[in-house]
């Protein structure tokens, strides 16, 4: 397991997945077990984990730029 993130947004994301994906389907069978604000909820959840995971991995992402080239020093030989 990578310690680079923290375990309680990982929880977060797998919760907020999970009731979702209850919610919709519950939706989708027509059940009214759910009130509809529930779904929205966890949708909310998701996207905050989306987005603070982004930042995470932005801030550790290694830098691609490429390094600069080396100019050569040109000599002249006045012979």
């Amino acid at each position: 397991m990578d310690r680079n993130y923290p375990a309680w947004l990982g929880w977060a994301g797998f919760l907020g997945g999970l009731g979702s994906l209850v919610a919709g389907v519950m939706m989708f069978l027509g059940t009214e077990i759910l009130p509809e604000w529930v779904f929205i909820v966890f949708a909310l959840i998701v996207s905050l984990f989306m987005l603070i995971m982004g930042a995470l991995m932005w801030r550790n992402a290694p830098s691609n730029r490429a390094p600069a080239p080396v100019r050569e020093q040109r000599t002249t030989n006045d012979t």
